[in-house]
């Protein structure tokens, strides 16, 4: 699997100079993946938060567990989160 990278691209107006810059997504993120997972999920109108708190905190914190052992990407897990919590909700 590939992880996606973003990066910036700045070329210089007046030498036509690239230089290109990495982003690191998640850097500044103080959310927990489950958390993430919880908010995206209750954006969802049949998702009630308020009368499945609990269930949403475990099966969330179950996915999240599965997710980062099956895919051994740990040290880039809320990066890959980042980008894929839009596909992995409805799957839930």
């Amino acid at each position: 699997m590939r992880i996606l990278a973003e990066e910036i691209i700045r070329q210089g107006l007046v030498n036509d100079e690239v230089d290109v810059i990495g982003v690191k997504q998640g850097a500044y993120k103080k959310t927990t993946p489950v958390s993430e997972l919880i908010a995206e999920l209750v954006d969802h109108p049949e998702v009630d938060y308020d009368s499945n708190a609990v269930l949403l905190h475990k099966i969330c914190g179950q996915a999240i567990i599965r997710l980062e052992s099956t895919l051994r990407i740990s040290q880039n897990f809320p990066f890959w989160l980042d980008n894929t919590v839009d596909y992995l909700c409805p799957h839930l």
